[in-house]
């Protein structure tokens, strides 16, 4: 299975996700009725569908009408938002590195009650729970923390002023950056939201209860606004769709990391078993890491952890456990370019690795190591040694004396060469041919 392609699913999903929200916006825009100001001020109520929804277009009145804290601009509704801006040193194997964040402290919205007109009649809007709008930045500024650090008590951003939060949180603080967003009062502005009568007449917004959605607001009016989710949604099925399936059948039958940790350099796994191992490792605890390391073959093995090239390397430690949790060997290699080495007899079985810093020392983004675990070739076998048997490595007086001893009355017997076989034994049929000519004599 491919982990990419599982990612890319997931893409796709998401993608999917948005295309479905957009193609219920759009049906909205669609299925709710749609009436001007005027009439809706004329039906009340009864412009609304059954579920008490609906749509006008008019003209924004300047009764009603907000004004944007930081840059002074009017609006229907606005959100402010301060952050602070830090940066951390952190000591890694390649090195101090700087790194920069920011984090929120402050955020608010605020929307108005404003009035939609056609010149025959109006409308109110509320706008004071969030809607679904386009928010156009209007207003961003900083402040900045000198190198003292001394941080002021005050923050002021264009025209808007706070006091100084308790500040909590990682690193150093270098300053303070204020950004505002408002939806901008349009010549028309389309909108969609549930109607009620209010003391001075009908007023649009925002559904209650769940998935009902929130108050639209749009200065492109109902036509584009149509048009652009129609758009937002096909582009989320399409690029969603394709993401999501060929994702998916990536991640099926893509192939799948190589976890053996065998062969080639990879990736150490937790897991190893192999009589050859050759990868690389990151520890990032003080205890280092642990890996089960299981042996098929018993033989003689040597153990080494290397030090990658970076600026501060690990102090390799290798500490070598059975199943039972008992020490078997340990090594350290301490300064640049040492390295931590096991060599033992091993049976077949499973063993604990632990790698760590001799010092049990960590850094950020971890320690990095490379395992290699080599198995000694196999002593060659003994040789046999074995002999061949020649006619002139067979003595000859035994053979005769042996002769001599089956003849009775001390006549001594012929000895011939071909008493002897070729393959070094006495000829049997000689023997009693002998004995009878002696006793003939």
């Amino acid at each position: 299975m491919s982990v990419f392609g599982w990612f890319l699913s997931f893409v796709g999903f998401i993608g999917l996700i948005v295309g479905l929200l957009q193609m219920l916006k759009g049906k909205k825009l669609n299925s709710v009725p749609f009436h001007a100001p005027s009439q809706i001020a004329q039906l009340g109520p009864g412009a609304a569908d059954a579920k008490g929804m609906v749509s006008t277009e008019g003209t924004v009145a300047p009764q009603g009408l907000l004004t944007a804290p930081m840059s002074g601009k009017p609006c229907l509704a606005f959100e402010i938002t301060v952050e602070r801006k830090y940066e951390t040193t952190e000591r890694t194997e390649n090195g101090t590195e700087t790194k920069k964040g920011s984090s929120n402290i402050f955020s608010d919205y605020k929307g108005g009650v404003f009035a939609l007109q056609d010149g025959q009649g109006t409308v109110l809007v509320d706008a004071t729970t969030k809607p679904d709008a386009s928010f156009a930045k209007a207003h961003t500024s900083g402040v900045n923390v000198g190198i003292l650090g001394l941080i002021p008590g005050t923050l002021q951003f264009g025209n808007f002023q706070m006091s100084t939060p308790l500040i909590t949180g990682e690193g150093r603080t270098t300053g303070f950056e204020g950004t505002e967003k408002i939806v901008e009062p349009s010549g028309t502005l389309y909108a969609l939201g549930a109607l009620a009568m209010g003391p001075q007449g009908p007023i649009m917004h925002t559904p209650k209860g769940i998935g009902t959605g929130k108050l639209i607001l749009s200065s492109k009016g109902r036509a584009s606004l149509v048009k652009s989710t129609k758009r937002n949604m096909i582009l989320g099925y399409a690029m969603g769709g394709v993401m999501f399936v060929g994702g998916t059948l990536m991640g099926i039958f893509g192939p799948a990391p190589d976890m053996s940790a065998s062969g080639d350099s990879s990736s150490c796994s937790s897991t190893l078993a192999a009589d050859a191992v050759n990868c690389d490792g990151r520890m990032y605890e003080r205890d280092g890491l642990d890996m089960k390391w299981t042996v098929p073959t018993a033989g003689e093995y040597t153990l080494t952890v290397t030090q990658p090239k970076v600026k501060y390397p690990i102090d390799p430690s290798l500490t070598v456990t059975d199943a039972t949790g008992k020490e078997l060997a340990h090594d350290v290699g301490i300064s640049k370019g040492a390295e931590a080495k096991v060599t033992m007899k091993f049976e077949p079985g499973t063993y604990t690795l632990n790698v760590r810093d001799t010092f049990k020392d960590k850094v950020k983004g971890g320690y990095g190591f490379h395992l290699a675990v080599v198995r000694a070739p196999d002593a060659p076998a003994p040789t046999v040694a074995s002999a061949t048997i020649t006619n002139a490595e067979v003595p000859a007086k035994p053979v005769a004396k042996a002769a001599g001893a089956a003849v009775k009355g001390g006549a001594k017997p012929a000895v011939s060469g071909k008493a002897v076989a070729a393959s070094g034994s006495a000829a049997p049929a000689k023997a009693p041919a002998a004995a009878s000519a002696a006793k003939k004599q």
